[in-house]
């Protein structure tokens, strides 16, 4: 299985990390955050699957981080 991912010493005081991954295809998610939001929707009208988004958000402001997979694995590590 293919794997996405992004391995940072720290994350910092703020950030915003958007995951997503394609709900019908057994995507999954691995990291040492809870999500603050879920949201599962079609991204178009046309497409044929639902696409789940997990939301962390840290402090205020920072940069936003995203990471999209189809059917492999999204992994964060942090120290």
């Amino acid at each position: 299985m293919k794997l996405s991912g992004l391995e940072v010493p720290t994350f910092g005081e703020n950030f915003e990390l958007q995951l997503l991954k394609n709900e019908n295809q057994g995507g999954k998610f691995i990291v040492p955050f809870k999500c603050d939001k879920t949201i599962i929707k079609r991204i178009d009208k046309h497409d044929t699957y639902k696409t789940e988004k997990c939301i962390v958000k840290h402090g205020v402001g920072g940069p936003v981080i995203e990471l999209l997979t189809g059917n492999g694995k999204i992994k964060v590590i942090t120290n």
